[in-house]
């Protein structure tokens, strides 16, 4: 591994990581939201696969939180459409109160549910290409590589 790209990689993390909270921060007032943030989330934790090797990816990433974080999240988006029916309304209808115009309170549910969605997407993300990336170590070792 190039020692630049070693630098460029630890330069680029936390970047990445804010970048990915910002979107799904705002993904009531601009595009982005929970899904394209948790993406960015994701990739913002592989990143260290990318500047270092996958030894220091395992460290950085703690699957069994992960898993309960997707599992929670996934609850949480549910109980909140639940409570739009709880309320005598619609699934997922707002039931929290409109905040100021085009601040993040301003969007009532919304913000919640984009939080929801990027923690579930970003943890669902990194435990699939945990699992992508545990094969392929497996497969390179048992073929000698």
């Amino acid at each position: 591994m190039l020692p630049s790209t070693r630098l460029l990689g630890a330069a680029l993390l936390p970047f990445t990581l804010l970048t990915g909270v910002y979107l799904v921060a705002h993904g009531a007032l601009s595009p982005g939201g929970g899904f394209q943030g948790g993406v960015v989330l994701a990739t913002g934790l592989h990143v260290a696969y990318v500047a270092a090797d996958y030894r220091a990816l395992r460290r950085v990433r703690p699957l069994a939180v992960l898993d309960v974080a997707d599992a929670v999240a996934a609850g949480s988006f549910a109980a909140l459409g639940l409570a739009g029916l709880a309320a005598g309304g619609a699934y997922l209808q707002n039931v929290l109160p409109w905040g100021t115009f085009n601040t993040l309170a301003s969007s009532g549910l919304v913000a919640v549910v984009n939080a929801a969605v990027g923690v579930e997407v970003a943890s669902g993300v990194v435990v699939l290409l945990a699992h992508f990336l545990e094969q392929a170590v497996e497969t390179a070792e048992r073929d000698g590589g």
